[in-house]
């Protein structure tokens, strides 16, 4: 299952275990927030990735990437600002 919010820089990701319908983790996709489009869903994928497990240990993904990005000026500072927050939020820090 894949959710999008309006306004948010992540979509997430539900995965399951097809045969014992095991609940695997959550999978946080950081990304520009999407917006609509003539051909449906625009957005842009910002490199960094969170895995949230059942027990709720959790395990960040590419963050060499992102951090290359960041260097190389591909993710803009305001994104980098937004995704700290969202990444706060979404593990309950203030």
């Amino acid at each position: 299952m894949l959710l999008f919010e309006p306004q948010k820089y992540y979509s997430m990701i539900l995965f399951w275990a097809h045969q014992s319908n095991e609940f695997l983790c959550h999978y946080i996709n950081f990304q520009l927030p999407f917006r609509r489009s003539h051909y449906g869903v625009d957005t842009l994928d910002l490199d960094l990735d969170l895995i949230i497990n059942p027990d709720f240990s959790h395990e960040w993904k590419d963050v060499e990437d992102y951090q290359k990005a960041i260097d190389h000026e591909i993710i803009l500072p305001e994104w980098t600002r937004e995704i700290d927050a969202a990444g706060k939020d979404i593990l309950g820090e203030a």
